[in-house]
């Protein structure tokens, strides 16, 4: 069986699963149903035009999976895009 690295790491992954996203918030695949879960955790694109680009989740709704960040991206994430949240805090530059 294929051991999950990521996520034993507190590592969440998902997508957009947002036609309509902006560059400062958006709808997820998220697992958390949590108000706040990934609140201060730093999400991080994993493909498409964003890249590498990070930014930290400032609020987090569980009940639609919603993500709002500190600061806005360069654009708005494509739909389906991969990302990685990553529980780290402080502001690292972001």
């Amino acid at each position: 069986a294929t051991v999950d690295v990521l996520s034993q790491l507190g590592y969440a992954t998902g997508a957009i699963n947002d036609a309509g996203a902006t560059s400062t918030s958006f709808i997820t695949t998220l697992a958390s149903s949590t108000n706040d879960a990934y609140n201060g955790q730093i999400l991080r694109f994993n493909s498409g035009p964003l890249v590498g680009q990070g930014r930290i989740i400032s609020d987090y709704i569980g009940a639609t999976k919603t993500i709002t960040v500190n600061k806005a991206f360069s654009a708005a994430p494509a739909n389906s895009t991969s990302l990685i949240v990553m529980p780290l805090g402080g502001e690292l530059n972001l």
